[in-house]
C-alpha cells in the first residue's frame, strides 16, 4: 500500500519529525494513532527498527536510508549512533524540544513548514550554529501528545514559536555550537587542534563545559545545576581553552591550583567537582587523552608521595614536598616551621609546596636546635624568660 498525501523528507530531518508532519497531512491529530492505522508501531520507529523502517519506506514511498538518516539509533549499553557516530544517551535530551526561531521562520518561508533536527536534541548544544541564536525549549506536553511528536508540538504551541525573539548568544558560543554541527556531520575545520578533534565529540563536549565551568566558576560549581545562561557560558570559554590546545589547558589547570581556595592547597581542594567528574568516569577508555593530560599535570605539579596514585596512575618521581612533610622529617614543629616561613618571606603558592632540596641547608641547621619549650627545660629557665631574648628563634 502507498499513501496518497505525503511529503518530501527535508534536509537533516529526523524520521520522528518527518513521520509527524506526514501525520498532520493525512488529518491525523496525533502520530501515534496515524502510525497504528497504518499497522506499525511508533515505539519501534522511534527506536529506527529497520524492519519498521522499511515498512514505512514502503508506506510513503521513501528511501529507507534517507528516512533514518539523520534520527538517534539504539545500539545497546546505553549508546545511540548518530551518522556514524557513537554517543551516550546522556549525550541526548529528549525531556525538552528545542528550536531555533529563525531556522523556524526561514524553514516556512522556503518549504512551507519547520522540521526537527537531529542536532537540536544535543544535549550540550543551546545555540544555534547557523544563526547564532540561543535555542527555546518546549515542556514535555500532556498525554496524549507524544514528546516526540514534533509537528504536534510546534502547532500546539504556534503562538509561543512565533512570538520568540532569539537573543545572540556570542561569538565564543556560536563557534562551539558550529564545532558540534560540523562533528557530527563529519565537516572538519584545520583551525582546531587534532588532539580534540580525536577525542569523540561528546568527550569533547563535556572537556568544553567542565573546564569553562572551573574557569568561570571555580572547583564548588556543580554543573548539573547551572543555570542555561552559565550553560552556555561555560561550553563557550572552555571551548576558546580547549581549541587552543593540551598546553594552554595546562595553564587553566595550573592557575585553577594557584587560586585554590584552601589556604595549604590540595588536589580536591583545587579541582573540586572537575576531579569527581574525572574520578566517576564510566568508560575511561574513551576519555584516556583527557585523563593522561591531567594526570601528567597533577604527577608535576603537587607534593605527592613516591607510590601515590592518582586517577590509575603511581606517582615513581618526587617533585615537591609539603612543608609539613619537611617538618617532620626533620623533627621540626609546626610553629617553628611558620617562623621561618615569615622570616625567609614565604608567601602565596610558595606556601603550598617546596622543590627537593631548596632549603636543606636551613633545615639542618635548625633540627640541629632545640625549640623555646624544650630549650627552657633542658636550662631549667623559666619559659616567660627565655622568650625575652632578643634572639630570632626559628
Amino acid at each position: 500500500m502507498r499513501l496518497g498525501l505525503s511529503l518530501p523528507i527535508l534536509p537533516r530531518e529526523t524520521l520522528p519529525s518527518f513521520v509527524s508532519h506526514v501525520a498532520q497531512k493525512n488529518g491525523s491529530r496525533h502520530v501515534q494513532d496515524f502510525v497504528e492505522d497504518m499497522g506499525l508501531s511508533w515505539r519501534r520507529i522511534l527506536q529506527c527498527d529497520s524492519d519498521a523502517v522499511l515498512g514505512l519506506a514502503d508506506l510513503i514511498g521513501v528511501d529507507a536510508e534517507t528516512l533514518a538518516a539523520d534520527s538517534f539509533a539504539p545500539l545497546g549499553d546505553g549508546f545511540l549512533r548518530f551518522r556514524g557516530h557513537d554517543l551516550p544517551r546522556s549525550f541526548l535530551d529528549r525531556s525538552v524540544l528545542k528550536f531555533c526561531p529563525i531556522c523556524v521562520g526561514a524553514d516556512r518561508d522556503s518549504h512551507g513548514r519547520t522540521w526537527g533536527r537531529g542536532l537540536w536534541q544535543i544535549d550540550s548544544l543551546h545555540v544555534c550554529p547557523d544563526h547564532g541564536a540561543m535555542l527555546e525549549g518546549l515542556e514535555p506536553p500532556d498525554y496524549p501528545r507524544c514528546p516526540h511528536d514534533f509537528a504536534g508540538r510546534i502547532a500546539d504551541h504556534r503562538g509561543r514559536v512565533d512570538a520568540v525573539m532569539a537573543p545572540g548568544a556570542g561569538y565564543d558560543a556560536t563557534r562551539f555550537a558550529r564545532y558540534l554541527s560540523d562533528r557530527l556531520h563529519h565537516q572538519y575545520h584545520h583551525d582546531i587542534p587534532s588532539w580534540l578533534d580525536n577525542l569523540p565529540v561528546d568527550v569533547a563536549a563535556r572537556l568544553c563545559e567542565n573546564v569553562g565551568a572551573l574557569s568561570n566558576l571555580g572547583p564548588d560549581a556543580c554543573p548539573k545545576v547551572l543555570t542555561l545562561n552559565e550553560r552556555v557560558d561555560a561550553a563557550a570559554t572552555g571551548f576558546a581553552i580547549c581549541a587552543q590546545g593540551p598546553d594552554v589547558l595546562r595553564e587553566i589547570y595550573d592557575t585553577a591550583r594557584r587560586n585554590s581556595p584552601s589556604v595549604k592547597g590540595g588536589l580536591h581542594a583545587d579541582f573540586g567537582f572537575y576531579i569527581r567528574w574525572l574520578q566517576r568516569l564510566a568508560q575511561p577508555e574513551r576519555h584516556q587523552p583527557i585523563l593522561d593530560h591531567f594526570r601528567d599535570f597533577v604527577l608535576e605539579s603537587y607534593p605527592l608521595a613516591l607510590g601515590q596514585e592518582v586517577l590509575g596512575r603511581v606517582c615513581q618521581q618526587r617533585r615537591w614536598f609539603t612543608w609539613t612533610e619537611l617538618g617532620r622529617h626533620y623533627d621540626i614543629s609546626p610553629g617553628r616551621i611558620a617562623r621561618f616561613q615569615r622570616a625567609v618571606g614565604v608567601v602565596g603558592d610558595d606556601l603550598r609546596r617546596v622543590a627537593p632540596g631548596a632549603y636543606n641547608t636551613e633545615f639542618a641547621i635548625l633540627s640541629r636546635g632545640l625549640d623555646r619549650k624544650r630549650a627552657a627545660q633542658r636550662l631549667r629557665v623559666h619559659l616567660l624568660l627565655s622568650t625575652s631574648s632578643s634572639r630570632p628563634d626559628f
